[in-house]
Parts: structure tokens; sequence; C-alpha cells
């Protein structure tokens, strides 16, 4: 398998975790260790594996509000 094909194969993964199952945990295991987003719009996003993870979710803060 070629580095394309074996990157395609992770994407497909990512995307399935993320838009088709909603699992966030699973979702974070096709990304790299030190994972970042940001948020240009909104000015916001954050660094590492708590802020872009499970402790950053945008549901949870709804939860809090």
């Amino acid at each position: 398998m070629t580095h394309p094909e074996k990157l395609g194969k992770i994407f497909d993964k990512h995307i399935e975790y993320e838009f088709d199952k909603e699992d966030v945990e699973s979702t974070m295991t096709t990304m790299t260790d030190e994972p970042y987003v940001h948020h240009v719009p909104t000015l916001t996003g954050g660094f590492g594996y708590d802020e872009v993870g499970l402790k950053n979710t945008l549901l949870e803060k709804c939860q809090k509000i």
C-alpha cells in the first residue's frame, strides 16, 4: 500500500468517527500526538489532545451554560 493510500484510509476513518459515529475518542486516534484546531470565524481553537478532544467539545461548553 502506498503512502497516499494509507493516508486516505486514515482520513476515511476520521470522517467516519467524527460525522457518522460522532465518537470523539475514536476521532482523536486518527490525529497526530499534538493536534490543533483554529476556528477563524469565531477566533476560538485549541492545542493538544485535551483542548482539541473531549475536554473542549462545543457540546460540553453548551451544557455548562
